[in-house]
């Protein structure tokens, strides 16, 4: 389920006209998602945490891409069901809570962004950083980027079985990194859930 989500969001981007005809059956696997990222469905809580990762990612493409369409999904799904549905209290409206107003809301239609033409004239990159536009999340760490450089930490020697070569040090800008260590034990990764 987590690969085949992966490869949707990555094809999204790539091929947005050919993927417009299916829009229905990527909201549906939205729906789907949505229902199994709850530790009822027998998932562990590391398959969860994926799970509720790559449902993000897809929600932050599809929202960018088509947000007529996607939001006229959401309404018309979670309108008919109860108040204290906890699929939409704890999920869609956390989803929610992540993103901006799409312009495209207030400016454009459901036909209006299923148009070929208006994906022709952008790559996949294009479309990439057009949905980021929108996360509020992006917006939170694109500000901060400059302040944390790569969460890799450098090795002061290099560890291979090579002889006399294991006492080389490492580039002085990598050692560098080593004040600025401390910085990443408050960030956050899913693989923190795994160890």
């Amino acid at each position: 389920l987590i690969s085949g989500l992966l490869c949707i969001i990555s094809l999204l981007p790539i091929i947005p006209t050919s993927i417009s005809a299916f829009l229905p059956d990527l909201f549906e696997i939205f729906n789907y998602v949505t229902s199994q990222c709850h530790p009822d469905n027998g998932l562990t809580e590391c398959q969860i945490t994926y799970l509720q990762y790559g449902l993000y990612m897809l929600f932050n493409r599809l929202y960018g891409m088509y947000p007529c369409n996607f939001m006229d999904f959401i309404r018309n799904e979670y309108a008919k069901r109860e108040k204290k549905d906890p699929i939409y209290n704890h999920t869609i409206r956390n989803l929610l809570d992540t993103v901006k107003i799409h312009p495209n809301l207030i400016t454009s239609t459901k036909s209006a962004e299923l148009n070929p033409h208006h994906w022709k004239k952008m790559e996949p990159h294009d479309v990439v950083v057009e949905c980021a536009k929108y996360s509020i999340d992006s917006e939170k760490s694109s500000s901060n980027f400059l302040d944390y450089p790569s969460p890799v930490k450098p090795l002061e020697y290099t560890t291979s079985l090579m002889g006399d070569l294991t006492q080389i040090p490492a580039h002085n800008y990598l050692a560098s990194a080593k004040s600025v260590e401390n910085r990443f034990e408050s960030l956050w990764s899913p693989s923190l859930i795994i160890q």
